[in-house]
């Protein structure tokens, strides 16, 4: 299940107070979507500056590895204080999955960890007014099933604008 907006607000406040690191590995899967592995394979040559995309690595299946489209906001924010040839984020499964849970339930969202994020993205690029199959293909399904069927979850009462405000600059305009 994805955060709802109130959980985003209150995770997104507490993410201003923890690591740097830990902020900018949830930011990249509530943005982009990204499976735990995928933000793990990160290297700063994935991103494309001059088109403004993003390679997708480390994936579930070889024809899961994909190019997406990301803001310069976004890859700016994802490349501050990297280095060449190294990975971003420099832990193991179990470690980042006990950072984000502990993100989490500082916001007081109990019961959720990182997946959640990738849900999340799925709904909120369902408000934003992406295409379905452009939400496949940034989520890196093989079918629009899994997409609309199973991470995206409708609520009346997001809008567009409410998402924007959170993530000023983050996810591009379709």
């Amino acid at each position: 299940m994805p955060l709802t907006l109130e959980e985003q607000k209150a995770f997104l406040k507490i993410l201003e107070s923890v690591d740097p690191l830990v902020k900018k590995y949830c930011m990249f899967c509530l943005v982009l979507g990204a499976r735990r592995n995928e933000a793990l394979a990160f290297m700063p040559e994935d991103i494309d500056l001059k088109n403004s995309t993003i390679r997708i690595n480390g994936t579930k299946t070889s024809n899961a590895e994909r190019t997406i489209r990301i803001t310069k906001a976004m890859a700016n924010y994802l490349l501050e204080g990297t280095e060449p040839k190294k990975k971003v984020f420099n832990w193991n499964c179990k470690t980042v999955y006990d950072k984000v849970v502990e993100a989490l339930e500082s916001a007081g969202i109990k019961g959720k960890s990182t997946h959640n994020l990738r849900y999340t993205c799925a709904t909120n690029l369902y408000y934003l007014g992406m295409p379905d199959k452009h939400r496949q293909h940034q989520l890196g399904h093989a079918s629009i099933v899994t997409t609309n069927d199973i991470y995206t979850q409708i609520e009346l009462d997001i809008k567009a604008d409410d998402i924007r405000k959170l993530y000023p600059n983050l996810y591009y305009e379709f």
